[in-house]
């Protein structure tokens, strides 16, 4: 399961328009995430890359929920140490605007100008 999917650059109440006339809300775009990544997707994905000897790693929930018996071996530790390891998923769904068209910038003497313009 997904611990986190946060969202940038827009709101849950933004329309998504993909240019093939298909819309879709924030919030269905999000759900679908959910969906994608969802404790048995995700487990598909862990179960065939990871092994651990004696361990039945095809319950996604042991990666993703109540996480699998191991020990670890850190640099500058005391030793092995036994625990679990366990999976965080964070997804962050974010929006990026298409820069605008470069404006050309007004002279300080167009008012000037139009003034002038004007009184001519």
């Amino acid at each position: 399961m997904v611990d986190k999917i946060t969202i940038k650059g827009c709101s849950e109440d933004s329309v998504l328009s993909d240019g093939n006339k298909t819309l879709l809300k924030i919030t269905q775009v999000l759900e679908k995430m959910q969906e994608t990544f969802s404790d048995q997707n995700l487990g598909n994905l862990v179960y065939p890359r990871i092994t651990i000897s004696g361990v039945d790693n095809r319950n996604s929930a042991n990666w993703l929920e109540d996480g699998v018996n191991c020990e670890i071996l850190q640099p500058g530790g005391k030793g092995w140490q036994k625990g679990k390891m366990r999976l965080k998923v964070n997804v962050e769904v974010e929006f990026i605007p298409d820069e605008p068209e470069a404006v050309k910038p007004e002279s300080p003497l167009d008012d000037l100008r139009q003034k002038l313009q004007k009184e001519n």
